[in-house]
């Protein structure tokens, strides 16, 4: 499923919020309610899984709400995309 969503620029900069703040909102929210792991969202979000970790405490993430299992599959996932 692709979700697009159109935000009038002019919104965001009156709320003082970018582009990077929704997206970290929605994947925070992805993360918290265990839709997905933080490889895969950060993928999501076309950021690296290190960024979305060092980012997601300032939008209400809680950084250790994976499994041991989930945790090692998230860093599965991300080493492939370590060059």
């Amino acid at each position: 499923m692709d979700i697009n969503l159109r935000i009038d620029n002019e919104l965001l900069k009156r709320g003082g919020h970018s582009e990077k703040d929704v997206k970290m909102v929605l994947g925070v929210a992805l993360y918290n309610n265990k839709v997905a792991s933080t490889g895969k969202i950060a993928e999501i979000l076309d950021i690296d899984r290190r960024s979305f970790l060092e980012d997601m405490g300032k939008y209400g993430g809680i950084l250790f709400n994976e499994t041991p299992e989930e945790f090692r599959e998230g860093n599965k996932n991300a080493a492939k995309f370590v060059k």
